[in-house]
Formats: structure tokens, C-alpha cells, sequence
């Protein structure tokens, strides 16, 4: 099952893209579904960036549909794309610790 995409769409998301390159500040912005659909619009469809990636075209689908991507595949969208692990699962990759009230914590609690 591929993606349909407008033309619009599709230039938006490889602008969106040659700007994530650009300014690390505007990608912190932009959200994980995003950039799934801007690397998806890099490859062509779900099934190129599927291939590229090493993971199935359900795969890739289902983390469009979630708007989550797990560790491995952004680190496989990462060399498949560029885009950067950091932005597709900034809660394993950022550079940026988590809020307190987001940390998990092995204390027991009473």
C-alpha cells in the first residue's frame, strides 16, 4: 500500500527537508509524523524508503499512522535519508535531557 501525496505536498515536504538541513532550530519544531512524511517524499513512497531502510512497507506505515518511530528505524531512516535520529525519536536521541516530570525512575514507590 503506497502513499498518495499531492505535488504541492511533495515540494513542500523536499523544502521542508533542504531546511532541515539548514537550521536545526525550525526541525525541533516540526513533528516526528512530519518528518516520516518528508523522508518518505525523499525516497519517492513508503516502499522506497521501506527498501532503503531495511524495514517493511508496514513498518514504515504504521510509524506514518503512529507519528513514533522506535530507535532502529530512525537510525536506519537516518542513513537511508539524512534526517537525523535525534528529531525522528527525540526521546532516546536528544542531546537535551528529558523534563523531570518524563524521567523514569527505578525507586520503588511507597
Amino acid at each position: 500500500m503506497g502513499s498518495t501525496i499531492s505535488p504541492a505536498f511533495a515540494w513542500h515536504s523536499i523544502i521542508l527537508v533542504m531546511d532541515m538541513r539548514l537550521s536545526r532550530d525550525y526541525n525541533r519544531l516540526m513533528s516526528v509524523r512530519d518528518l516520516l512524511q518528508a523522508a518518505i517524499t525523499l525516497k519517492g513512497s513508503q516502499r522506497a524508503l521501506a527498501t532503503a531502510s531495511g524495514f517493511s512497507q508496514v513498518a514504515i506505515c504504521k510509524a506514518l499512522k503512529k507519528g513514533r518511530v522506535s530507535p532502529s528505524m530512525a537510525v536506519a531512516i537516518e542513513a537511508a535519508t539524512g534526517i537525523g535520529r535525534e528529531r525522528l525519536c527525540p526521546e532516546v536521541f536528544s542531546d537535551k535531557p528529558l523534563p523531570r516530570s518524563a524521567r523514569v525512575t527505578t525507586e520503588a514507590r511507597v
